[in-house]
């Protein structure tokens, strides 16, 4: 089963902060996204949102089938295993419901 992560007129603060700003898209499945910037520019806080980890302040964030899940690891995870690097990811799944 696919699954389909979408954003819509997203704005998300950190603080006083401003990070992003009516961001609108969707994930389809086989979708490959990069993102790419500085820090602090909010590429994790938009990640920790897509996972639903972070509230948006305005906007929706839509999943397709509403059973699917956003695997989501932390930028912060584990720092002391060499094996895990300092680098978030995020993942979109959908779990079919038995009808057993």
């Amino acid at each position: 089963m696919t699954a389909t992560l979408t954003l819509r007129d997203a704005t998300i603060s950190r603080g006083p902060q401003l990070l992003i700003s009516n961001a609108s898209f969707t994930i389809a499945p086989g979708d490959r996204i990069g993102l790419v910037g500085p820090n602090g520019i909010g590429k994790s806080t938009l990640l920790a949102a897509l996972a639903g980890d972070l509230p948006l302040d305005h906007g929706e964030r839509t999943l397709a089938p509403p059973t699917a899940n956003v695997g989501w690891l932390h930028q912060e995870r584990d720092r002391h295993t060499a094996a895990s690097p300092n680098l978030p990811s995020i993942a979109l799944t959908s779990r079919r419901s038995d009808t057993h």
